[in-house]
């Protein structure tokens, strides 16, 4: 489908072929119910398209008034033509139909006392009487003497892209493409982008609650922001329960947590002015630099800390694996490890295992080895097995600068490498380990993949594969070495670490091998 050009004149906009396509099926009477839900939500949501909506309905029932026998496809076409041409008042568009030298009369008319006619009508009347209506209760609802119905003028904002997402309740229209005033909208899941009429740009990632107040100014009252900020918007602020940012053109980053009074902030490139609310102290941060605002701290801190903490306490996943032998990392021998290039600061991370790929900053790779104790299959002849990590919500980096990401599960085959100690192992001597996240060939095999859709924080991450049975089958000596690495990379230096439950994530699942045997 082409795309059409907007009802207001501007450039083509492939949310129109959307609105367009649905607007053909309510015509033709071929609407799904999730249609007719999509179409309730543009026109109820979007000033412009309840009156494209009319419009172009309008166009149509004009045509069949002239017996002109066309194709919505027609319709539309003929309505973009005479609206291209600056004039977008609908009596103009059936003043042009009705002129015979624009549009031929069919040589033989629709008799008007035919049952058919009769039916075309009372149907089209129901139709521009719906539409009607939609206008009628929308000014009613939204036309009070404080708050006028919205005017373009109103437009704070556009919600662009949403991916994955679910919304809570909220006083903005949630659907892709809706232009946005002053209001509330609550993300539960899923990663949002918003476009600023000032230039900016914001990604929520969820859960995210957020109020728009106009294009240079927003309250991010609950949830995790990434925003970018062109010279033209310098002065774009941002409140939180605790805080008052004042960007001056750059990438910052904000994650609130409502719950414990927290807001803490990421500067990635420029200059962002940080204002505590209870003292009105206020500090400069330039690029590279984070601090933690609470009531009763405000402190600029190492980009890298491990300060904040979520836990998971979601039950697993229910399925044909429920009579299976478990393995997890707290039994018997199980261990984990991340290694990274550098030495992390003493007891960092060591609470969760945490997945990154960079190759714009290999300093901040990170690759988790894990170890399972397999004495209770010893033995045994293995049918089935499967291995799963449960993942948990990241305090490092952002979803928004991380694509779609896929990973990869190798398994250690050279049996004298599986004595590594958390405490000894580092990235130089991890067993089979590579550059970035490449892993040796030679002392591993592949066991299978997992992707994890961008946005995407709980939940379970399985593999399932004959090279996981082929690979504990072959096992000797009771211990089985696994490493996780992340083969997608990111779009930014402070894009998303992935973090999974370890053994000791409170109330989390930790590293599990469900094993069925014969």
């Amino acid at each position: 489908m082409s795309q059409h050009i907007r009802p207001d004149g501007e450039h083509p906009d492939p949310v129109w072929d959307e609105a367009y396509e649905l607007f053909d099926k309510s015509i033709e009477g071929t609407l799904t119910e999730a249609d007719a839900a999509q179409l309730n939500e543009l026109v109820a949501g979007d000033q412009a398209f309840r009156q494209g909506y009319l419009r172009y309905i309008s166009t149509h029932a004009a045509l069949h008034r002239t017996a002109i026998p066309v194709s919505t496809a027609f319709n539309r076409d003929l309505l973009e033509s005479v609206e291209a041409s600056g004039t977008q008042d609908t009596p103009s568009i059936q003043d042009a139909l009705f002129t015979q030298d624009t549009v031929p009369r069919t040589a033989d008319p629709v008799s008007p006392g035919t049952g058919q006619h009769a039916a075309w009508q009372t149907w089209l009347l129901a139709v521009m009487a719906a539409g009607i209506a939609i206008l009628v209760i929308d000014w009613f609802a939204q036309s009070t003497p404080n708050q006028p119905l919205a005017k373009q003028a109103d437009i704070v904002a556009t919600l662009v892209t949403s991916k994955g997402c679910s919304w809570g309740e909220s006083s903005l229209p949630t659907s892709q493409g809706s232009k946005l005033t002053r209001g509330r909208i609550n993300l539960l899941t899923g990663l949002a982008t918003i476009q600023f009429a000032s230039g900016v740009s914001m990604s929520l990632e969820a859960p995210a609650d957020v109020e728009l107040i106009d294009s240079m100014n927003c309250v991010l009252h609950d949830g995790r922001m990434y925003a970018t900020v062109p010279n033209a918007a310098q002065g774009f602020r941002v409140d939180t329960n605790t805080a008052v940012l004042v960007d001056h053109g750059t990438s910052f980053g904000v994650a609130v947590d409502k719950a414990v009074g927290m807001t803490d902030v990421q500067v990635f490139e420029g200059v962002v002015d940080v204002q505590q609310r209870t003292t009105q102290k206020k500090q400069r941060m330039l690029t590279g630099e984070r601090t933690i605002v609470e009531n009763g701290r405000f402190d600029i801190i190492d980009f890298d800390s491990d300060d904040v903490f979520n836990s998971i306490n979601d039950e697993a996943e229910k399925d044909d694996f429920q009579d299976a032998i478990t393995i997890t990392t707290r039994n018997g021998q199980g261990r984990e490890k991340n290694v990274l290039p550098f030495e992390p600061r003493a007891g960092a991370f060591k609470n969760r295992l945490i997945v990154k790929t960079s190759n714009m900053h290999p300093k901040y790779n990170s690759k988790s080895y894990i170890g399972l104790d397999l004495a209770a299959i010893q033995g045994k002849s293995i049918r089935r097995v499967s291995f799963q990590l449960s993942i948990i919500p990241s305090t490092r980096g952002y979803a928004s600068l991380v694509p779609d990401a896929t990973f990869a599960v190798y398994g250690v085959t050279d049996q004298n490498l599986d004595d590594w100690q958390p405490e000894s192992m580092n990235w130089e001597n991890a067993p089979a380990n590579g550059a970035l996240s490449s892993i040796d060939p030679a002392r591993s095999v592949l066991l299978g993949r997992f992707e994890i859709p961008q946005g995407q924080d709980s939940g379970y991450a399985t593999i399932e594969s004959p090279q996981l049975v082929q690979f504990l089958t072959d096992d000797t000596n009771g211990i089985a070495t696994l490493i996780v690495v992340r083969e997608t990379s990111e779009t930014n230096v402070r894009g998303l670490a992935h973090m999974f439950a370890s053994s000791a994530t409170r109330n989390g699942v930790a590293p599990t091998l469900r094993v069925i045997t014969e």
